[in-house]
């Protein structure tokens, strides 16, 4: 059992940890590196609240006449890669699932060449809200 004294989705432990308060609610909603990420995102994507430069992004990398998309991994988190031809649709399909390990590890996924003639495509990445 994890310890959520303010029922904000945050553990008190979390909480404690990055130097917030564990019986004020508020918090989760708070961006305290200017991230543009609150601290219950960073908790859940498993990056540091106070560090601007701790974030969960999709690089895309050209190699090889190739394109490949890399993340870092955060340990004890799956990702789900998802594709679709209208950013704003509701038509997004599951790529792949990337099963959580016990250690940070980055991440590669070569684009299959259908989609790379595609005239336009979106990639995200999601992380189911249960921490693993």
């Amino acid at each position: 059992i994890i310890d959520d004294t303010d029922d904000d989705g945050l553990p008190n432990l979390w909480e404690t940890l990055y130097g917030l308060n564990p019986n004020d609610f508020s918090d989760a909603n708070l961006d305290n590196d200017n991230d543009g990420h609150n601290n219950l995102e960073e908790f859940i994507a498993g990056t540091n609240p106070n560090d601007k430069f701790s974030i969960l992004f999709l690089d895309f990398i050209s190699h090889d006449k190739k394109m490949l998309l890399s993340f870092e991994a955060q340990p004890n988190r799956t990702y789900i890669l998802w594709n679709a031809i209208d950013v704003a649709g509701k038509n997004w399909v599951e790529v792949k699932q990337f099963e959580s390990t016990s250690e940070i590890r980055k991440i590669y996924y070569d684009i299959p060449s259908k989609h790379l003639n595609s005239s336009k495509g979106y990639y995200r990445l999601t992380i189911p809200a249960k921490v693993d």
